[in-house]
């Protein structure tokens, strides 16, 4: 007598055979048998329906048996250790349950917890690593001269940041960002502490320069935190959007009152280092790395990893971890054309550690607060512009952008300009007046390139969008160094103190911006707009 296979359903009993032709022929029966079990029959949906409940018992039982694994793991480390190096035992990710989790949160409002603590933590940092930008005048008094002191802080703030991203920014994905951020935040107070108990200028410059080494990295932490969280749904404009405010305001309202501070430049740096503690208390608390996980590192080492020594260990995470995300990045056109294209907005963004030196020379006694005016500005570019920008269609979008760089170019060339003496001479209270409108403006039409773009361009990059982010600011801000350590520091040094130097140091950031607005408004071009207008394409003529 013929029996069904007992692992095909739960329905397999024996079935009687009606004749013996049937009986012979049994191969025959069993793949009609086969067929109506599979059908859309009622019989077939019931199998079906019990064999997913089968599955769900089974991973429950698997889920159950690895997180008894997991407590143990856990007692053998201790909390700390688990914390610092439990990136080698995470367990893989589930992207499935990722997926339909970011389905449920396309419902969340604007406003939502995750995106309120991450605004929060970004907002305090900015404070923080805000402390070093009024404390030039104060600090020159005692260590040297402020040009020399603004330009040598400013190119090696600029260069920490580069290095910054690029040494840190693997560890995003390999580490996990919510690890990395809290690690970056300590070390920031260390640094800010360090700047702190200086006692010469070139321990000032080193302690700058650590300061941007261990805050720049915070931000592609956040992007990576958001795009995880919000994987196939809407909300990622959104918490960019939150975040970035955030970011801006966090600076905007440290800077009145870091000056209000002064000239107690130490204190100032210990209020900062503060602000980086309470930073990593809010994502140590309040923040994980993926939904319904805490810590899910983008490209996280594989098991067999973690019973090998250290030296095998470090050559396997560079061999399979490291290197191929390198190549991925590097070798992709399109992270190549978006961050040359960040590199002019990247030097705006970086101009706020040199506008107190640029005010005071030109005539302004009063300048350690005005660095706030490029906050305002950039502020007010992402309440304005980041939200015609979320509404607008692909063209719409690319000529607003157009429209923003232009308005940035017209201002650099108008602090260009007001900087010569003849000029800012002739009415100094109305050109200070015009140099704050000018920079406002200029931090107005960078603040959708400069944090919207990269942004969106990062989602597409996979388990390696930490160490896009990071790369792509890295390169932003490595030209940044070039230009303010070498073309504005050049020309300070040839016409000291005559505001001269700043003439031609803004209108080669002038430049560099009309560069980088042709590449990006041409990227957006070609990626955004010609693929859904059936070919047509519009060149930066045009545009």
């Amino acid at each position: 007598m013929h029996r069904l296979s007992d692992t095909s359903n739960i329905y397999s009993l024996p079935l009687r055979p009606t004749s013996p032709s049937k009986e012979c022929g049994g191969k025959k029966h069993n793949r009609k048998t086969r067929t109506f079990l599979s059908s859309s029959t009622m019989l077939g949906q019931l199998t079906s329906r019990k064999q997913h409940y089968q599955t769900i018992d089974t991973d429950y039982n698997k889920d159950a048996i690895y997180k008894e694994k997991e407590e143990k793991e856990e007692r053998i480390m201790g909390r700390l250790s688990h914390f610092l190096f439990g990136f080698m035992y995470d367990e893989d990710d589930d992207l499935e349950d990722w997926n339909e989790y970011s389905r449920m949160e396309s419902s969340m409002p604007l406003y939502n917890s995750l995106n309120l603590c991450l605004a929060a933590a970004i907002a305090t940092t900015a404070a923080a690593e805000s402390a070093p930008l009024t404390l030039m005048t104060a600090m020159s008094d005692q260590f040297s001269d402020l040009a020399s002191l603004s330009s040598h802080t400013a190119a090696s703030a600029v260069l920490g940041a580069a290095m910054g991203k690029f040494i840190n920014g693997p560890l995003i994905d390999l580490m996990g960002a919510r690890r990395i951020f809290v690690h970056s935040s300590l070390l920031l107070c260390l640094s800010l502490v360090l700047l702190a108990i200086s006692q010469t200028a070139t321990m000032a410059i080193v302690a700058c320069f650590l300061i941007e080494f261990t805050s720049t990295v915070q931000w592609p932490c956040v992007t990576v935190i958001l795009a995880t969280h919000y994987r196939g749904s809407g909300q990622y404009e959104g918490g960019i959007f939150i975040t970035s405010l955030g970011s801006r305001m966090g600076a905007l309202l440290a800077i009145p009152v870091y000056t209000g501070l002064l000239p107690q430049w130490r204190v100032v740096a210990v209020s900062g280092g503060w602000l980086a503690l309470v930073s990593c208390s809010i994502v140590y608390l309040y923040v994980q790395d993926a939904p319904q996980q805490l810590h899910a590192p983008q490209n996280p080492l594989t098991r067999n990893k973690k019973e090998e020594g250290t030296l095998r260990l470090l050559q396997q995470v560079l061999k399979e971890n490291i290197v191929p995300s390198v190549r991925h990045i590097c070798g992709s056109p399109t992270f190549w054309w978006v961050a040359l294209a960040h590199a002019g907005s990247a030097t705006v963004r970086s101009s706020e550690r040199v506008l107190a030196t640029y005010f005071y020379e030109t005539g302004t006694t009063a300048s350690a607060g005005l660095a706030v005016y490029l906050s305002l500005g950039i502020t007010l570019g992402l309440v304005l512009a980041g939200q015609a920008f979320a509404r607008q269609s692909e063209r719409e979008r690319k000529q607003l952008v157009a429209r923003l760089y232009l308005a940035s170019i017209v201002a650099c060339y108008a602090l260009a300009a007001m900087a010569v003496p003849a000029i800012h001479q002739m009415a100094p209270d109305l050109m200070k007046i015009f140099q704050i409108m000018a920079v406002v403006v200029a931090g107005f039409g960078i603040a959708v390139p400069l944090y919207h773009i990269p942004s969106l361009v990062g989602a597409t990059f996979g388990c390696d969008k930490g160490m896009y982010a990071a790369y792509t600011d890295g390169v932003g801000y490595g030209l940044s160094s070039i230009v303010w350590g070498v073309i504005v520091g050049g020309s300070l040094q040839g016409h000291h103190g005559d505001g001269v130097g700043w003439a031609y140091g803004w209108a080669a950031v002038a430049l560099l911006l009309i560069l980088s607005s042709i590449l990006m408004i041409e990227f957006m071009e070609y990626h955004f707009c010609r693929p859904r207008h059936g070919g047509t394409y519009e060149t930066i003529i045009f545009a």
